[in-house]
């Protein structure tokens, strides 16, 4: 048989639940928003975008002296090639994680080291038979 006071009362209790789903859905909202705009988190009065930054000019000028060095002399023999190899997945997933995390600094630091570590590996395996041809060819 039909009870109207059964489906009052199952009316009551979903009403309920969906008023303290949306009261929670807010709190939490809240809770996220005042984190947000309350705290910036730095180091050194620095935060993780302007560490970011600084890493890839340093990371940049550490590099180019490198590779001045190493594209000059055609040599690469005394890097670890397995070192590189892992040093250069790391760094392709730091890009990633700097992508995702909207972090441009990490992202352009990592990048830089990700095309360094191309340029070794080049060098390390064809940079000598370069420079014995330009050595042939000055002889000429």
């Amino acid at each position: 048989m039909y009870n109207k006071n059964q489906d009052n009362q199952y009316k009551d209790n979903n009403q309920y639940k969906d008023n303290n789903q949306n009261k929670d859905n807010n709190q939490n909202k809240d809770n996220i928003e005042e984190t947000d705009n309350n705290e910036r988190k730095t180091v050194l009065n620095l935060d993780k975008n302007e560490w970011g930054n600084i890493s890839a000019v340093v990371n940049f000028i550490s590099v180019v002296f490198q590779l001045r060095k190493t594209v000059s002399t055609g040599k690469a023999k005394s890097f670890s090639m397995k070192y590189i190899g892992l040093m250069t997945y790391l760094n392709f997933v730091y890009v990633l994680i700097g992508i995702l995390t909207q972090n441009m600094g990490m992202t352009i630091a990592c990048g830089i080291f990700v095309i360094y570590n191309f340029v070794i590996i080049y060098y390390y395996y064809f940079g000598q038979q370069i420079s014995n041809k330009k050595q042939m060819l000055n002889a000429n």
